[in-house]
């Protein structure tokens, strides 16, 4: 959605992203660009976008819920992006985000070493030496976070 409001020369621009459209064929413009770093640009940022949401669902839920809800959220930004005409609406986004929210999901199971023996979803509370580790990790997964907020603030 941010898409809309600032341009970055080479990249892309701001007006072109006011639109409203649906595409609902996966990998439709992956190829209609000039260069093929656009495409992968696009790929890589939706999955690391969701990330850190699939980090902090790890935290407190299952896979399969983790997933719904990611999924959700992103349908409901390209709901809001269809709605407000500030970028296109692409089905792309959503399996790339969900596929960000599984990667951070897992990322932080990597942390956790072991799983619940009674609930092999959920993750056992981990022994000290690897608390600091996940602490550590989630306060840089969230610095990145706010790092992009602030750089796109500033880009405005």
């Amino acid at each position: 959605m941010g898409k809309a409001l600032v341009s970055i020369p080479g990249l892309w621009q701001a007006s072109v992203q006011r639109r409203r459209d649906l595409e609902f064929i996966p990998f439709h413009d992956f190829f209609l660009y000039d260069t093929p770093w656009i495409p992968l640009y696009y790929l890589i940022g939706n999955i690391v976008l969701f990330v850190p949401l699939g980090w902090a669902l790890a935290i407190h839920t299952h896979l399969r819920p983790a997933l719904v809800f990611s999924g959700l959220t992103s349908v409901m930004i390209e709901v809001t992006q269809y709605i407000f005409a500030v970028g296109y609406t692409d089905i792309n986004d959503v399996w790339q985000n969900i596929l960000g929210a599984y990667l951070g999901f897992r990322l932080y199971q990597r942390t956790a070493t072991f799983a619940d023996p009674d609930d092999p979803g959920r993750l056992a509370r981990t022994p000290s030496r690897f608390q600091a580790l996940q602490r550590t990790s989630t306060a840089i997964m969230w610095g990145l976070v706010g790092l992009v907020a602030v750089i796109y603030l500033l880009a405005r």
